[in-house]
């Protein structure tokens, strides 16, 4: 995973990312396009974006979103509290 889309997401700035980013989900939430990593499909992939801007902005507040949600300190340290209160009660 791309730490510098997690960061994109905190300004809702859209993104384009590779299929090797681990980031299917944020993709299949319209949270980013992704796009092979090579020249003719990144291409394409700024094309796509750059022909429906309002969509283009749509996609960096879905991620925006999905990173408040998922990925800031307070969700993650509770991640952490729960496997460990897992492991002391088992």
């Amino acid at each position: 995973m791309s730490i510098v889309v997690l960061e994109a997401g905190m300004s809702s700035t859209p993104v384009i990312f590779t299929d090797r980013c681990g980031l299917d989900d944020f993709f299949r939430a319209g949270a980013g396009i992704m796009v092979h990593p090579s020249a003719v499909s990144i291409r394409d992939g700024l094309m796509c974006a750059l022909s429906d801007l309002e969509a283009l902005r749509e996609s960096g507040r879905r991620l925006q979103a999905m990173v408040n949600r998922q990925f800031l300190w307070g969700f993650q340290a509770q991640r952490y509290v729960n496997v460990y209160q897992k492991l002391i009660s088992s």
